[in-house]
């Protein structure tokens, strides 16, 4: 049995998520990778998906706000590459593709997005080659998966592109330093 107290019920093998966890995005995945890390696969899918609809609410919030832009971005990936695990755990390589596929496009939206807020967008570019690295180093590499990673590097390259182009402009008559 686990070492981590009150995690783990004896009369019920777990405990439920919303007295002793309280829907905290780091208990949830703290949880599910308890649960992950002794084989219990089946019991980690509600919270790993818990925890992903926190993340998701939280990149929602980021994207229109702008607020806790810094942690949404990483918390998305972090909790679709935990969900793409324990599905391909499962044998459920479909499922786990389609979470990386449905996050990937996300940030590309967000990304291209002329309406969510500045910083989200910058966090998100920030984060794409993370996720690009999460939807290529999985067991799952389907054609969809590849071809979602190859239009992640465009986007990266073309923000690149215009960041450069843009910060080229705004310093014209400076020098560039390190």
């Amino acid at each position: 049995m686990n070492s981590a107290p009150g995690f783990f019920s004896q009369a019920t093998g777990a405990a439920r998520a919303d007295t002793v966890l309280h829907r905290d995005w780091h208990h949830l995945t703290r949880f599910a990778n308890q649960l992950f890390d002794v084989g219990r696969f089946h019991e980690a899918v509600s919270y790993y998906g818990e925890a992903f609809e926190e993340a998701r609410k939280r990149h929602c919030d980021a994207a229109l706000t702008g607020e806790r832009a810094t942690d949404a971005a990483p918390r998305i990936i972090v909790s679709a590459a935990n969900m793409a695990r324990n599905y391909e755990e499962l044998g459920q390589l479909d499922v786990a593709a389609q979470v990386l596929q449905d996050v990937a496009r996300d940030f590309l939206a967000v990304f291209k997005s002329g309406t969510c807020a500045v910083e989200y967008r910058e966090a998100c570019l920030g984060h794409l080659p993370k996720l690009t690295l999460e939807l290529v180093g999985r067991r799952t590499s389907s054609q969809a998966l590849i071809d979602i990673s190859t239009r992640l590097v465009a986007a990266l390259k073309e923000s690149a592109e215009t960041l450069l182009t843009s910060e080229m402009t705004h310093t014209s008559g400076r020098h560039w330093q390190c």
